[in-house]
């Protein structure tokens, strides 16, 4: 399947989605990704989809790789002089890392992996406003750069929370050692 017969696929895979027609819908994105190891969209996608069947190990495993496309795709760019002025690919190219990480990052609070949790909240934060600044040198219009700041919010929000219950955790195991 090369990148035109994904982009048509595309309302294919979500209606699969939709339905719970999960199997289908990983068969179809590993199409999409043998056609183009580039492809982000269909990585994070297939992790997403992993999540949903309740396979989390596979899930973080794919958004990996969409990180991995992201860093690749982004040296690139950096690389070629004329693309590297194209902030609106890298904006939607770092947020696409942060939702990774986000989405990684509640996959390990799920686990009760406070410390990787915490790491990928810190970093989803650091992609998404890597996106902002993007956005802002490219002009972009106010409509993204929201989104990009909501993505900020959400994510310290997140993370925030996350150090909250890190510390009634703490606080509840040293009271109990003191009893002991």
């Amino acid at each position: 399947m090369d990148k035109y017969e994904y982009s048509l696929k595309l309302d294919q895979l979500k209606a699969l989605c939709l339905e719970g027609k999960y199997e289908e819908a990983v068969k179809l994105y590993e199409q999409a990704i043998d056609a183009d190891q580039d492809n982000m969209e269909a990585y994070s996608s297939l992790a997403f989809t992993y999540k949903k069947l309740g396979d989390k190990t596979t899930s973080i495993k794919y958004y990996e790789k969409c990180i991995k496309a992201v860093k690749d795709g982004n040296a690139r760019m950096n690389a070629n002089k004329s693309l590297l002025l194209d902030r609106d690919v890298k904006a939607a190219s770092y947020y696409n890392a942060g939702a990774a990480r986000e989405a990684m990052a509640k996959i390990y609070q799920e686990k009760g992996n406070r410390a990787s949790a915490r790491e990928n909240y810190n970093l989803a934060i650091k992609n998404y406003k890597t996106a902002l600044d993007n956005a802002d040198m490219q002009g972009l219009g106010e409509g993204r750069k929201r989104i990009y700041q909501e993505s900020i919010d959400r994510a310290t929000k997140q993370l925030k929370e996350l150090s909250k219950t890190g510390k009634k955790v703490a606080f509840k195991s040293g009271i109990q050692q003191i009893r002991q």
